[in-house]
Parts: C-alpha cells; sequence; structure tokens
C-alpha cells in the first residue's frame, strides 16, 4: 500500500519505512508479541483503528472532510424511509399474520401462505429501491441525492 500512495516506480525502503510510521502501519495487524500485558492486543493496527469507530470517530476523508459530518448530514433523509417503514411493516406483519391464525386450515390460509412464500423468493433489495424509488420519485417526501 505504501508503494502505491508513493509511486509505483523507484521508491526507498526508507521511504516505505517513514509512510508506515506516520501512518501507523508499522505495528502488527491483531497480535503484538514483541511487547508485554495488554498492549499485546491494544498495540495493533485493528486495535487503534477499530476502537475509533465504536466511540463514532470516523475520521477524515481522502479530501479532508469530516467523516462523522457527513454522515449526520445525510442519514436523516434514511431514517425517513427506514423509521416509518419499519413500523408500518410490523403492523401489515403482524396483521396479517392475524388473519391466517384466525382462517387456520381455510382456503384464506393456503392462499395467505403461498402469497408469503412468493414474497419471500423476491429479493428484498427489490423491494428497498422499489420503495425509495417510490417515495422519493413520486411522492416527493425526502430530496433524491
Amino acid at each position: 500500500m505504501a508503494r502505491m500512495h508513493l509511486g509505483m516506480k523507484r521508491v526507498s525502503e526508507a521511504a516505505i519505512v517513514k509512510w508506515k510510521d506516520e501512518r501507523g502501519y508499522n505495528k502488527p495487524i491483531l497480535f503484538n508479541s514483541g511487547v508485554d500485558g495488554t498492549k499485546k492486543i491494544t498495540e495493533t493496527i485493528f486495535f487503534q483503528n477499530s476502537v475509533k469507530l465504536f466511540v463514532f470517530d470516523f475520521g477524515r476523508s481522502d479530501s479532508g472532510r469530516d467523516i462523522g459530518y457527513d454522515i449526520s448530514q445525510r442519514m436523516w433523509p434514511s431514517l425517513a424511509i427506514t423509521v416509518p417503514s419499519l413500523f408500518i411493516g410490523l403492523l401489515a406483519y403482524i396483521s396479517f399474520g392475524l388473519i391466517l391464525a384466525f382462517f387456520r386450515g381455510s382456503y384464506v390460509d393456503v392462499s395467505g401462505v403461498v402469497l408469503c412464500v412468493i414474497m419471500m423468493s423476491i429479493s428484498g433489495l427489490f423491494y428497498i429501491i422499489g420503495g425509495q424509488y417510490l417515495i422519493g420519485k413520486f411522492l416527493h417526501l425526502v430530496p433524491i441525492s
């Protein structure tokens, strides 16, 4: 990776070592056997990069923009679609299940099970994309980015 960032040709080993030291890639990936105690786990690339993610510190992008700020600005349209669809879906699933349980053993039960199997055969991504297109493009409830 250092060779790619510094240029593929004519890169000295000293430049590669300096690049790795500047970015913290000089440590082991998962387990550091060269130190004692808890530092065997904490002095690794994985731990030092992952702990920041658990406290929602996503750092900066290659262009210098704060990734956490960008996510906080762009998450609202997605949540505007996701949260209502979650509750509407729960209401629909529970209602449909109660109706099928009420008509258990009848033709309504059999046709409901067939309908559910057909709907489960279609990828969930199709429903997500279709719902976003419907809500964003036709109903104009959220902006399209």
